[in-house]
């Protein structure tokens, strides 16, 4: 199930169980050329810490590699994390 506001604020939340992030763009953006890409880029990028097959079906890609080759971005905080918290340490006895 997807929930998602009208960018517009006039009318309610649209929610649909059977869409994606990428079909509820298309309706409730006006369609200008690139405008979507920067969107789906910040949309798929806040959502790196989820599984990427879980994002990429959400999303709408079609494949796994899309989305991490030209949706996904490296940022600041992300690389941060990444050497300060690792989600496994390895101790030596």
């Amino acid at each position: 199930m997807l929930a998602f506001l009208h960018l517009s604020g006039d009318r309610g939340p649209i929610v649909d169980h059977s869409r994606n992030f990428d079909d509820w763009l298309r309706r409730v953006v006006p369609q200008r050329p690139g405008m979507w890409h920067s969107i789906r880029r910040k949309w798929a990028t806040e959502r790196k810490g989820y599984p990427v097959k879980d994002v990429a079906a959400a999303g709408g890609w079609k494949t796994e590699e899309v989305l991490v080759t030209s949706y996904q971005q490296v940022d600041a905080e992300t690389i941060k994390n990444v050497v300060l918290y690792p989600t496994h340490r390895i101790v030596s006895r």
